[in-house]
């Protein structure tokens, strides 16, 4: 389906935990969004392999992205957050 498409988008870029929050991202932000983050993130010299990494580049970026960047960045730590909460109850 649809976050399956979305994953194969980062398989290259990450590792499968930070795979699962570029895609989170780009299903909340739009993987447009989520390609404007890494360009600039390249262009900047960051490390794109690590979603947090991108988080600390997104106050940098224009205003309008920034106000979507931190409701994209709410949405995957909490579902991050959810996901570590079933883990540890079903391991």
């Amino acid at each position: 389906g649809y976050l399956k498409r979305l994953s194969n988008c980062y398989r290259d870029t990450a590792d499968e935990v930070e795979n699962y929050k570029f895609t989170l991202a780009a299903y909340n932000a739009g993987t447009g969004r989520i390609r404007d983050c890494l360009n600039y993130a390249n262009h900047k010299g960051v490390d794109t392999s690590r979603w947090e990494n991108i988080v600390e580049i997104i106050p940098d970026m224009r205003e309008e992205e920034i106000f979507k960047g931190v409701e994209t960045i709410d949405y995957v730590n909490t579902i991050m957050s959810l996901y570590d909460e079933f883990r540890r109850i079903c391991p």
